[in-house]
């Protein structure tokens, strides 16, 4: 007896069923419910069918066994044995769905001989499809069956409802085979044909003294089941046409882990919930096995569950796209009405099965790949029967990059082609060719190297079987580079005013300059330049070592990459000069004010103290906005020749070397008064004497030629340029002599003769010379 208590305490899953004809109750208190009192003696079977019956099945020791059937009222389970010869009643009153009180009595003994008794459910039953009453068609045998959480099973074999043999163990698949709880001579085997059906045999395996079932074999029946299943599954749809999709639910009231399904088709899944497609005709017997990790395995099984039938129509499907979906696009199939594609290029056909034709897209100018689909005895549907329509026009050109037009050279550029119209052929020229009409690639999307610094534009020829399109992107492409550092010299000493240059960067539309006092070019102190050539000039820099560096500006406000750092040394500047002497103010000696003179004469002036020449002008009028005479002379008179007739007004300044000149004398007046001379015969030109051509006028700075017969003055011109358009002496002289205050050059000068009534003489040859100092460097001993 204590080996069947122990069998009954590792049992997970018990069934014990009778059959009762009532009303269905709602508490669930199937199980194992065991006493408190008598150290766990007393075990009570309980279980609940859907018909509304309780059956409770009592023993002490696994041999005896009495059966209670009847009817809850409530809580309240109250029945006589369902043996007419037995006299036992049971009451049981059921405080929870885990704990009650239990009166068992016996009609033919006085009722102090009741036993009272206080259980609980000591191992909650699982209802599965194997749970319920199995009875042969003679009505011989019963077999009640209950399943555990511990993975046993409990089948109880009762013959004639009077001899009663339980037995323990555990299903595996659709199999249950175990020895007697209370003799292990006897073993009970089932198979489980279905969820209504099954075999059982029960037979000797051992010598026992005690009376044994004879040998035995049934076909059994379910009969009776519970109200509910604890363990179960079910179909959204049990039935229809090819491809037939079916999701699967399991039901299930236990914390099961792991799940095994067969479709009955070939097909499994470990998923909870699984779906499934049929796609052939048929019956299919679907199973489901729900297992507790290193526990209880339920196979649920459902013959014949899901039918499936051939379709009597089949579909085809599909999309015909340009780049979008095209409408209107009429398919001819054989032996059927055409379709149209809709406003997403969509179409669908109905068809019989058993179809066999082609579908071919059509549309005025289109050709379609493919150009038509064959089918043969189509029994399922086809979808995604694709169509692309190709234009039977030239392709459009166009065309992008990946990434920046713009980067340093050298500078890869990866082109995208962007044509439409489907071309089957590419030409590139990217702009870096002698000839721009060179094809340079004929792939669809090429990379290209520009090696080189520049604008470039890029042409894209695209073709096709109708035409031709070209994609003409000026200044599309911009590889930036730094210019190089030409002058001054890298440490070179330079004082300023000195100028920075730099070579040319080809497609640069302007620089950008840096200079600074330090390498790197940060903090304060960084002066910034722009400049529409390849130089700068630099005005002033404080004393030390500067820095520069320059970078060029692209159109589109693109830049290139800095170029190398170059640097300069400014000296220390010397001490400055000291200041010049003042100066005094000229006093104005001849002509008088008012007086009337011819027109050449001499203007006089007494020397002014600190001066190092002085600045003459006469003008025709007192506010001397248009000097006829503007010149400078070291000497303290001025010849004035040829005076055209007129009234005029003259002062003078002195001059200090290297400081601001002094006041302007007092202005007097004179009057020019020519008279009319005879006209003189055409002389010979002058020869010039000194300085010689591309000479240095030093010391008095004074010009020199020769006199000519019958001339009475000469008229002297000293220009900036060769062709004497900027003058800056262009006067008459009675001597043949000029005295100058020049420095720099070249300056060009000539001579000619002037004879009396007027008529001048020819040119003198052009001469030049340079004053002392200038850009030219010309030096005076």
């Amino acid at each position: 007896m204590n080996k069947w208590f122990r069998y009954l305490q590792a049992a997970l899953f018990v069934l014990i069923v009778l059959l009762a004809q009532q009303e269905p109750v709602f508490a669930q208190y199937q199980g194992i419910w065991k006493d408190i009192e008598s150290n766990q003696s007393h075990n009570f079977f309980v279980q609940q069918y859907d018909t509304g019956s309780t059956l409770v099945l009592h023993t002490t020791d696994a041999v005896t066994v009495h059966a209670y059937q009847g009817t809850m009222q409530g809580p309240v389970f109250e029945a006589g044995s369902i043996y007419a010869a037995d006299s036992k009643q049971i009451r049981i009153v059921f405080s929870s769905e885990e704990s009650a009180g239990v009166v068992m009595a016996d009609v033919n003994r006085p009722a102090s001989e009741d036993i009272r008794l206080t259980i609980f459910r000591a191992f909650p039953a699982v209802r599965t499809v194997r749970s319920g009453i199995w009875r042969d068609a003679s009505g011989t045998l019963a077999l009640y069956v209950q399943e555990y959480e511990a993975g046993s099973s409990i089948a109880v074999s009762a013959i004639n409802g009077t001899v009663f043999r339980a037995f323990l163990g555990a299903v595996s698949g659709l199999q249950f085979k175990a020895v007697g709880l209370a003799n292990a001579a006897e073993e009970c085997s089932i198979d489980f044909l279905g969820e209504e059906q099954a075999e059982t045999a029960v037979s000797l395996v051992g010598e026992t003294p005690s009376p044994q079932l004879e040998n035995s074999f049934y076909n059994v029946l379910k009969v009776f089941r519970p109200p509910a299943l604890d363990v179960d599954f079910n179909a959204a749809v049990c039935s229809g046409e090819t491809p037939l999709e079916v999701p699967f639910t399991a039901s299930t009231q236990a914390p099961f882990a792991t799940w095994w399904w067969d479709f009955g088709d070939g097909s499994t899944s470990t998923e909870q919930n699984p779906i499934h497609v049929y796609t052939a005709a048929g019956a299919y017997t679907v199973s489901m096995l729900a297992a507790v990790d290193q526990g209880l395995e339920v196979l649920t099984l459902r013959k014949d569950y899901i039918r499936v039938s051939k379709p009597e129509t089949v579909i085809i499907s599909g999309r015909v796209s340009d780049i979008d979906g095209m409408e209107g696009v009429q398919l001819t199939l054989s032996g059927v009405d055409p379709v149209l594609t809709d406003s997403f290029g969509d179409y669908t056909a109905t068809l019989p099965a058993g179809w066999s034709g082609t579908i071919t897209p059509q549309r005025t100018g289109y050709s379609f790949d493919p150009p038509f689909r064959p089918f043969d005895d189509l029994r399922e549907n086809r979808l995604n029967q694709d169509f692309r329509a190709i234009p039977m026009t030239p392709p459009t050109a166009d065309f992008t990059v990946s990434g920046s037009p713009t980067g340093p050279a050298p500078f890869t550029v990866h082109f995208l082609d962007r044509s439409t119209g489907e071309p089957l052929t590419w030409s590139w020229n990217f702009g870096d060719t002698v000839d721009s009409t060179a094809s340079q690639s004929s792939l669809q999307n090429p990379s290209h190297v520009y090696t080189t610094g520049g604008i470039f534009t890029v042409s894209l020829v695209v073709a096709n079987e109708w035409g031709q399109d070209t994609q003409v992107r000026a200044g599309y492409i911009i590889a930036t580079a730094a210019p190089t550092l030409l002058s001054p010299n890298h440490g070179a000493t330079v004082e300023p005013p000195f100028s920075l240059q730099w070579s040319a960067v080809s497609g640069a539309a302007s620089y950008t300059v840096q200079v600074c006092e330090n390498a790197s070019f940060t903090g304060a102190g960084i002066d910034q330049y722009s400049s529409n050539g390849t130089g700068l000039a630099v005005m002033d820099r404080p004393a030390g070592i500067g820095y520069w560096r320059a970078r060029a500006n692209y159109p589109g406000g693109y830049t290139g990459s800095w170029s190398s750092v170059g640097t300069f040394i400014v000296p220390e500047s010397p001490p400055p000069p000291p200041p010049p002497p003042e100066v005094g103010t000229v006093v104005l000696v001849s002509p008088g004010s008012g007086a009337t003179i011819a027109d050449t004469f001499d203007l006089m002036w007494n020397a002014a103290a600190g001066a190092s020449s002085y600045r003459v002008q006469m003008a025709p009028d007192a506010s001397f906005q248009n000097p006829w005479v503007d010149q400078d002379t070291v000497t303290t008179y001025l010849n004035v020749e040829n005076a055209p007739e007129g009234t005029y007004y003259w002062r003078v300044r002195a001059n200090v070397s290297g400081g601001d000149p002094g006041e302007w004398s007092t202005v007097r007046s004179l009057t020019v008064k020519v008279d009319d001379p005879p006209e003189p015969p055409q002389g010979e030109p002058v020869t010039l004497v000194s300085p010689e051509n591309n000479g240095t006028l030093c010391g008095d700075q004074t010009l020199v030629w020769s006199a000519v017969s019958g001339a009475i003055s000469y008229h002297i011109q000293v220009a900036g340029d060769v062709a004497f358009n900027s003058l800056w002496v262009d006067r008459d002289r009675t001597s043949t002599s000029l005295s100058m205050l020049v420095s720099g050059g070249p300056f060009y000068w000539r001579v000619r003769a002037n004879y009396a009534g007027g008529v001048p003489g020819p040119w003198s040859e052009e001469r030049y010379f340079y004053g002392p100092g200038g850009s030219a460097g010309r030096e005076c001993p």
